[in-house]
């Protein structure tokens, strides 16, 4: 049960998702709710020119000004008079947005997607995946999707349990069926590499049977991890790179909410903390749940 949220808002309508979001979660489990919006730095301290650090400091008061009027319409027109904490800060979004939540030791951050395309999937990777990267607790990427069903994206690996066991909870909450998705990415590996290493086969070469091969032995582990992570989900075995093949899933199943770790040693997370799962961020079509290790 989350206890502190934490919502980071640009005040655009993409991050009004986040907001409404935010709420549901609050009221649900009668959590603590902050808000927290970042305006930039207006630049460094002029030694050679101090009447420019005055004319700096009177922009940043301004911008801050003009920051909490519109943070507070927002919030009156989208949290309705529900309590939370705000603040109002200044400096590099990403940092400032764990700042706060290592602050209030919040136990899941929320962050509107801007979009898939152009400008607006810039802006979504230099920050949300940047939280991702560096908040080492939850952080749910908020989009608009569909009501279908929730997509745990496992490498198997005992680190990866928490993503598994977040899973089967959203979708007992959604009601609605729980994917398990492991991804094979057999054309990765050269001949003679133990790719199957976590099931033990090895071979010469990509070839049909081997590929059988690999794909029942990932099915049977990948049952075998739920069975561990006491979570009912249906196994899926899917093939190619991790984080497109787990974003055409969701696109294809109707997904309402893809959910990934941070950390793994093999398959789907084997590059470590954020590369595959901010990649799964940016290319997801539905919400993105990201848990840490660590997660109980």
């Amino acid at each position: 049960m989350t206890k502190r949220i934490l919502v980071a808002t640009d005040l655009s309508d993409g991050a009004d998702i986040a907001l409404d979001l935010a709420k549901t979660i609050a009221e649900r489990d009668g959590a603590e709710l902050a808000v927290v919006h970042v305006i930039p730095d207006v630049g460094p301290v002029n030694m050679l020119f101090p009447q420019a650090n005055e004319k700096a400091a009177l922009a940043i008061t301004d911008l801050t000004q003009r920051a909490s009027e519109a943070l507070e319409a927002k919030l009156e027109a989208r949290l309705g008079g529900f309590p939370a904490r705000v603040f109002v800060d200044a400096g590099v979004d990403y940092e400032r947005i764990i700042d706060r939540a290592n602050e209030i030791d919040a136990d899941l951050v929320l962050v509107g997607s801007h979009g898939r395309t152009g400008l607006a999937r810039a802006l979504l990777g230099s920050v949300a995946e940047k939280v991702v990267r560096n908040a080492g607790r939850r952080v749910l990427v908020v989009r608009p999707g569909h009501d279908g069903p929730v997509i745990s994206a496992t490498d198997m690996s005992e680190p990866s349990l928490p993503a598994i066991r977040a899973g089967a909870a959203e979708a007992k909450r959604r009601g609605v069926e729980l994917i398990a998705a492991y991804a094979l990415e057999v054309s990765a590996y050269p001949p003679g590499y133990a790719a199957g290493w976590p099931f033990g086969i090895y071979w010469d070469g990509v070839d049909p049977n081997t590929v059988s091969q690999l794909r029942e032995a990932a099915k049977s582990a990948l049952v075998s991890a739920c069975e561990l992570a006491e979570a009912k989900a249906e196994p899926r075995i899917i093939e190619g790179n991790a984080a497109a093949e787990i974003a055409r899933l969701a696109e294809t199943t109707g997904a309402s909410l893809v959910v990934t770790g941070t950390h793994g040693r093999t398959g789907l997370t084997r590059l470590a903390l954020g590369s595959v799962a901010e990649k799964i961020v940016r290319l997801s079509p539905c919400s993105v749940l990201v848990v840490p290790v660590a997660d109980k």
